[in-house]
């Protein structure tokens, strides 16, 4: 039914299925599957519409193990079983108002079409004032959260949407949110680090990079290595070259060939006059494809090799 619809629907009651919240809506849906199936085994055309309601459940059902916490429940699951719902209820009319033994073609024929268009004008206009949040996704994501106040998710998306904007402490404050309510996930750390980073507060920043890096799990949102390269250059932002230089070196180790990797940690060790090293790693990110900064960092530990090779 078209009420109260949203983008992300969650209610932390329904992860367990001991929860009244699971098993009482459950035994209302198989006591309607229940009578529609006795239905459509005494009427071929209800039979077809029932098998096509509930079986076109299945699919979703099947694949709900491998479901992020958030993604259990979407509208589009039941675009399909809506059809079979249709015909079921043009079937459950036609037999309604046939019991009434009204003449075929005036009365009857009338009554049908009286109530098809008062249901048909109520699901519009119900459909009509749910399409409201969807004006831009601010006010999408708004609603989601007024919805599912204890998602994550939506408040993660939210806060995306404000620093898109440039909203930065709405943005912050709705991660921080997110992050209350999922403290343990990567992505929530993440966001808030990268947030922070964004308005140069290095200090916040590495610490929620390093609860990113601490949180990681398999086959993660955000991979490992870039938590780390991400963490590594908050260290490096604050002049802890000693610290970014093993977070940096930790990202390269796994990630050979990250983007922009071995030239942060080329600076790092440049700044600890690690010279050799630090022409190494510059050479490796050149390697990689031409990057204008990694050359004139290049040029610059070359010219302080030189320097000091004439010193020496």
């Amino acid at each position: 039914m078209p009420s109260e619809l949203s983008q992300i629907y969650f209610d932390p009651e329904l992860l367990s299925f001991a929860s009244p919240h699971f098993y009482i809506p459950l035994l209302a849906v198989c006591v309607v599957a229940a009578g529609i199936l006795v239905w459509g085994s005494k009427s071929r055309p209800a039979a077809f519409a029932a098998w096509l309601l509930v079986l076109s459940l299945v699919p979703p059902l099947l694949g709900i193990s491998v479901f992020p916490a958030h993604e259990l429940a979407h509208n589009r699951y039941l675009y399909l079983p809506s059809a079979g719902a249709c015909m079921l209820f043009a079937l459950g009319l036609r037999a309604a108002v046939r019991q009434r033994k009204l003449q075929v073609g005036t009365k009857q024929q009338w009554l049908a079409t009286a109530i098809v268009i008062l249901v048909a004008i109520g699901l519009a206009s119900s459909v009509r004032s749910q399409e409201r949040p969807y004006r831009d996704n601010i006010a999408l994501f708004t609603h989601a959260v007024e919805l599912s106040p204890e998602s994550a998710m939506a408040w993660g998306l939210l806060g995306e949407e404000y620093m898109t904007l440039g909203r930065d402490p709405e943005g912050i404050s709705a991660f921080h949110r997110a992050q209350s309510l999922e403290p343990n996930s990567l992505l929530n750390n993440y966001r808030l680090g990268a947030a922070y980073y964004l308005i140069q507060d290095m200090p916040s920043a590495e610490v929620f990079f390093q609860h990113a890096v601490d949180s990681y799990r398999a086959q993660d949102v955000v991979s490992y290595d870039y938590a780390l390269y991400r963490l590594g250059l908050s260290q490096y932002a604050q002049g802890k070259m000693s610290k970014a230089e093993a977070t940096l070196r930790q990202a390269t180790e796994i990630q050979p060939k990250g983007y922009g990797y071995h030239l942060a940690l080329g600076a790092a060790l440049k700044h600890q006059d690690k010279l050799p090293e630090a022409k190494k790693q510059i050479e490796l990110e050149l390697s990689l494809g031409a990057d204008a900064e990694a050359s004139a960092l290049l040029n610059q530990v070359n010219t302080r090799l030189g320097e000091k090779t004439v010193h020496d």
